[in-house]
């Protein structure tokens, strides 16, 4: 039986990491976990080189940074003031590298969608979400960068494809599937309506119910289809594979999954 005890949230210092730590405070007290709140940014002196002036330029930048921390544990303390289920965790060394690997050791991992157009997205990574997903294999729930998100899981589209990662993503996504009011799987390509068939079949063993939606023919893009249906069927999570590759030391995602990150309006369960 799939339970999550354990979650690991990701912390930076802008007000968008507020809602996913909302949405990981709210899913600790559903499932009686305990979430580990991981300040884990770049460092400013990395990021910004070429704008040091001598050390009093280092040291503006050693107080920019202990400011953002401290605006991290201010947003965490706005969450959560007792503390009951959220612990801040200091890290030491390479908070990117260290965050990563306290991923192995998570139930569910909790991103956030890079912002491209702020001015804080510089403080991970531009491949960091991809590379916590596809290389940690760990379910990572990823919450849009816009938006508010009271409810997570009520109504759940499941984008199927008979793939190892779709499966990992689907055993993943069992204590909400289990809640669901309403469940719908999508299904593209010739052949689609078998495996949603045989995924209908499969749940219903875990007493969960779903509606299939096989695509045979339309010539889509599935990413931009996936979210467009998501919307019709107002859901509130989908649940899919994440397809991706290492490549000259960066991560990159396949078609869907990229497309799908980059134009996301629900929180996404992904799996590799």
């Amino acid at each position: 039986m799939t339970v999550i005890q354990s979650i690991l949230l990701h912390l930076d210092s802008s007000a968008l990491c507020a809602e996913r730590a909302r949405i990981a405070h709210r899913l600790a007290q559903q499932f009686s976990a305990q979430v580990s709140a991981v300040y884990s940014v770049t460092p400013s002196v990395l990021r910004y080189p070429m704008g040091l002036d001598g050390p009093a330029g280092a040291l503006g930048l050693e107080e920019y940074d202990a400011q953002c921390r401290r605006d991290a544990g201010r947003l965490l303390r706005d969450v959560d003031a007792n503390v009951e289920r959220m612990r801040w965790e200091d890290v030491p060394g390479d908070a990117i590298a260290e965050f990563e690997r306290r991923a192995f050791y998570a139930d569910l991992v909790v991103l956030g969608q890079r912002a491209n157009d702020s001015a804080l997205a510089a403080q991970t990574p531009a491949d960091f979400v991809p590379r916590l997903v596809v290389h940690s294999g760990r379910p990572c729930l990823v919450v849009p960068c816009v938006g508010s998100f009271p409810v997570v899981g009520r109504t759940v589209v499941i984008a199927w494809k008979q793939t190892r990662e779709a499966a990992q993503a689907v055993t993943a996504s069992l204590p909400w599937l289990r809640t669901a009011q309403a469940v719908h799987a999508l299904g593209y390509g010739e052949g689609a309506a078998d495996p949603l068939t045989r995924l209908q079949a499969y749940l219903q063993g875990h007493h969960v119910n779903i509606t299939i939606h096989p695509d045979p023919g339309r010539d889509v893009d599935v990413g931009e289809d996936l979210l467009s249906r998501s919307a019709d069927l107002a859901a509130d999570l989908m649940v899919m594979g994440c397809y991706g590759r290492s490549r000259a030391r960066e991560w990159v995602l396949g078609g869907v999954s990229r497309s799908v990150l980059r134009g996301m309006t629900i929180p996404v369960l992904m799996a590799h």
